[in-house]
């Protein structure tokens, strides 16, 4: 084979004068010695580069990083030197491996991964005008390496902004989604900081007049261990091993859990009469007879909307990866098993989104803890959900894959009564729109739904009803779209009050069926932001059971999805959308939408743009996310970081349970799952504020629909 591409530059790896020396005879060993020739490595001309701040093909040696050298500068191996390209095609640089093992030299590497302009070994381990004696130690202070230190940087960095209560939320999220690895430590060290509202709050609510250092201490325990009560945690399970004092005290004269039932029915009002509203109206009932509820969902963001809900795998304790023999992950005698078995009704809402041995794994477990064969133990169960929406996702599988997996097959549906609620309430009434036009509407979409516009289960259908645009043009079609959404963005931006920001960015979206067009669509309007830019950079480790040694920019370049991706860029006001369910009861799941504030190194600053939790500000740590290894990529490594991703575009699955005012649906490409179409297309409350951006010139778009299952 010859005439392959791109040229492979690699690129030295060695620790201060301890490179490998080669000399050539014909130029004498002496003279190369004398000159430094012989000494002279790709690492060594790098700083050199740096030093005198070349330039190769008009970029300058000092905004490159090591392995983006070779774009712009060649090495001339006749004379040991980078020499700057003019015209011709760059090569590819590539580092030699380090592992772990190696010490120093793996933290070199790490080093020259991330840094710019670095013109010696010294420099290199100098960090904000600091010479530490190894690179491991550099590596360390550039927040390169993961450690207890990044979390007591993140508690220090909230502490400059929030009280002790907040404070005390936020380090909860750390024991529960990112256990530091000394938790126990970290909580005394940072003792000062999480209760430094403590005194004052034994002296208002009148439990004890004068505080002792001893009392302030017990509450504040008191408190973070109420609110690991609310993640169905302990101090145990997360690791911090502490002896507790006797808490009856504060127990007795805390109303913790009244008040937030009349928060969460005070602050909450239903935006139609829907099926969330009828849902919640059952429930209350419920309540009011004096029989225990749970509420559950299949997702994060529908969860919300239900009083006290919570995700079905979170009330349960579902495993992540079910089969047809799965059970709840209880203990016997554990205070989940106690509530398991006090529970008289479950509600259970988008129940079409949920596999249905995640159900049968409830219903298995319910029978095995109530000594009962009924169904679900004996406990009334009301399902709710919309086959015409997307199915459960089977990973690698078939639309068939996923109708096989949904709760029609189950041998649960045989055994249900169903009713069904007709009417369209979601579609606002408003300006020119008029009630037969609504309707009419409604009509066509519940046709989009049951698949009744086409004659086999994916096809081609007209969009006639709805204002579209057709081009063969991608980029005229990005930005047809994001105009139409988004069109007064900075205006917006540099004259709007938050309030007003909040509204704008909370009643808007563009929705697409893959992730690299939402990424696309991201960077092309926060390019569009005039704040300045803050980066986030991930901590990718692989774990320790991995067999595999994986190089870090490797890592670093794997996107799996639902994953934040390595490198996030972040500007003031931009919209974002949490990744993981940190705290459903307080509405922080896997779909909320926020608002940035500030950006800090271990921390950002938010407002909860959706939900009944809108308008609050809340501080997200960065939390360490595992990677399970599978077919993908065949490793386990976890990544440090904001679990967060941009949202002025998000998937057409993520916007499943979300409602705006204008959307934009952009598909330049087609659909390819059950309900996807119909899912966005029904995203806005207003038919005439919604625009079809598509890829062609036939004015149809493809609409999969699987018969059996829609009906």
């Amino acid at each position: 084979m010859s005439g392959g591409g791109p040229a492979i530059q690699r690129l030295s790896l060695h620790l201060e004068n301890k490179q490998l020396i080669y000399f050539r005879d014909e130029e004498g060993a002496v003279k190369q010695i004398l000159t430094g020739s012989a000494t002279r490595t790709t690492l060594t001309g790098f700083f050199r580069l740096n030093r005198c701040n070349a330039v190769g093909k008009g970029m300058y040696a000092r905004k490159l990083l090591y392995h983006e050298l070779p774009q712009y500068f060649y090495w001339c191996k006749q004379k040991n030197v980078w020499l700057g390209r003019v015209k011709s095609q760059g090569s590819i640089g590539r580092l030699f491996f380090a592992k772990m093992s190696e010490g120093e030299r793996y933290y070199l590497r790490l080093l020259l991964l991330h840094r710019r302009n670095i013109q010696s070994f010294e420099d290199m381990r100098k960090i904000d005008n600091v010479i530490y004696t190894t690179y491991r130690q550099g590596a360390n202070a550039a927040g390169l390496l993961l450690s207890d230190n990044n979390y007591k940087s993140c508690i220090a960095e909230g502490a400059e902004l929030m009280s002790g209560e907040k404070l005390r939320e936020m380090f909860v999220l750390i024991l529960v989604h990112s256990p530091p690895s000394n938790p126990t430590v970290l909580l005394e060290k940072n003792m000062g900081y999480l209760s430094d509202d403590c005194k004052f709050k034994l002296k208002r609510k009148g439990l004890i007049s004068e505080p002792t250092d001893k009392d302030v201490y017990n509450y504040c325990l008191f408190l973070l261990k109420k609110e690991l009560f609310l993640h169905s945690t302990t101090f145990h399970q997360v690791g911090v091993e502490i002896t507790l004092p006797d808490l009856t005290n504060f127990r007795s004269h805390d109303n913790f859990n009244n008040n937030l039932d009349h928060r969460i029915q005070k602050e909450y009002g239903p935006g139609g009469s829907g099926k969330t509203y009828l849902l919640n109206c059952i429930l209350l009932k419920c309540k009011k007879l004096g029989l225990k509820v749970a509420a559950v969902c299949a997702s994060g963001i529908a969860a919300v909307l239900l009083f006290n809900g919570k995700t079905a795998h979170s009330k349960f304790g579902i495993p992540l990866n079910v089969h047809e023999n799965s059970t709840c992950n209880w203990l016997p005698n554990d205070q989940r098993s106690e509530n398991m078995k006090n529970i008289d009704v479950i509600i259970w809402d988008e129940v079409s989104m949920q596999h249905r041995y995640a159900i049968e794994a409830v219903d298995r477990s319910l029978k095995d803890l109530k000594r009962s064969n009924e169904l679900f133990g004996g406990a009334s169960v009301l399902f709710s959900g919309d086959f015409r929406q997307i199915l459960p996702i089977v990973k690698h599988g078939s639309i068939y894959d996923q109708v096989m997996v949904c709760l029609k097959k189950s041998y649960v549906w045989n055994l249900l009564a169903w009713e069904s609620l007709t009417k369209n309430l979601s579609l606002g009434l408003r300006n020119n729109d008029n009630t037969e036009d609504k309707d009419l509407f409604a009509a066509w979409l519940y046709k989009l739904g049951e698949g009744k516009l086409q004659s086999s289960d994916i096809a081609k259908v007209p969009v006639t009803p709805i204002r579209s645009k057709f081009s063969e043009n991608i980029l005229t079609l990005r930005q047809d779209v994001v105009k139409f959404v988004y069109g007064d963005l900075n205006n917006i931006l540099c004259g709007g009050t938050t309030q007003a920001i909040i509204e704008y960015f909370e009643g808007r979206g563009i929705i697409t069926p893959l992730n690299s067009s939402v990424h696309d669509i991201n960077s092309l309007l926060l390019d569009q932001v005039q704040f300045p830019s803050h980066i986030s950079r991930s901590i990718d480790l692989i774990l320790e059971d991995s067999a595999n040694d994986v190089p870090e920019e490797i890592l670093n370049s794997i996107q799996p999805p639902g994953f934040p991706r390595h490198l996030i860029e972040l500007k003031r006001m931009t919209p974002v959308i949490l990744l993981r369910n940190l705290n459903v009861g307080k509405g922080l799941c896997n779909g909320t939408r926020l608002l940035v504030h500030e950006v800090r190194g271990h921390m950002l600053v938010c407002t909860v743009m959706t939900g009944w939790r809108k308008g609050t500000t809340v501080f997200l740590p960065k939390i360490k996310l595992h990677y399970e290894e599978n077919e993908d990529y065949g490793i386990c490594f976890s990544r440090y970081q904001f679990s967060v991703a941009l949202a002025y575009a998000i998937t057409i699955n993520k916007a499943q349970g979300q409602s705006f005012d204008y959307v934009g649906v952009y598909l330049n490409t087609d659909v390819f799952s059950h309900g996807q179409l119909y899912v966005a297309l029904s995203r806005s409350r207003f038919k005439k504020n919604v625009l079809l951006c598509a890829y062609g010139q036939t004015k149809c778009v493809t609409n999969v629909v699987v018969k059996t299952i829609s009906h």
